[in-house]
């Protein structure tokens, strides 16, 4: 695992050992992989970025894996681009919005997705699922197929019907429910 140092809880700060297989905590909170930033910073000369590969993955030591264990599609790298117009609507001089509809499934989910499915793999996981309305399916999808990992994915009924069939295109088998409940 990248250089992460424990793993804690969200909701009641419980911290977990890193480098093992979690879904959530006993509590229900989500799980936040924590790093000891000082350490990093003093073994990880910045030069080293100008050498780094042009994706996020030029960030591994803040990663939970290391470059060359990544599930890829090539995400990250996204541009900052300036709007000098809505900058003067807000009264910020210099505004800048990230764009990340150039990653591979045209949201930023795609970094996380590939993380999770980075990790899975490293741990011997080949079978993911998801429950979501939004963007996070489908770039969990997009990287399971990667792997050649089964997915499964839970979308309420009402869900747009280009998230569906971006899913159902990677190869996932999508189920729709009535509605989703938060854990």
């Amino acid at each position: 695992m990248g250089r992460s140092s424990a793993i804690e809880c969200g909701r009641c700060f419980k911290s977990l050992p890193a480098n093992q297989v979690l879904n959530a905590c006993q509590c229900g909170g989500l799980l936040l992989v924590r790093y000891d930033l000082v350490s990093i910073a003093r073994g990880w000369p910045r030069d080293e970025l100008k050498t780094a590969p042009a994706s996020m993955w030029r960030y591994a030591p803040v990663l939970p894996a290391e470059a060359d264990e990544a599930i890829t599609l090539q995400e990250g790298w996204t541009p900052l681009i300036r709007t000098a117009g809505l900058g003067r609507a807000l009264g910020a001089e210099n505004l800048f919005v990230k764009d990340e509809s150039r990653n591979p499934t045209g949201s930023l989910k795609a970094r996380g997705a590939c993380c999770a499915v980075t990790m899975a793999h490293k741990q011997g996981i080949r079978k993911l699922t998801i429950r979501s309305v939004g963007n996070a399916p489908g770039a969990l999808a997009a990287y399971a197929a990667a792997a050649g990992f089964e997915t499964r994915i839970f979308m309420p009924g009402d869900v747009p019907q280009s998230n569906f069939i971006e899913c159902k295109a990677f190869g996932a088998t999508v189920t729709l429910v009535d509605r989703l409940q938060a854990p």
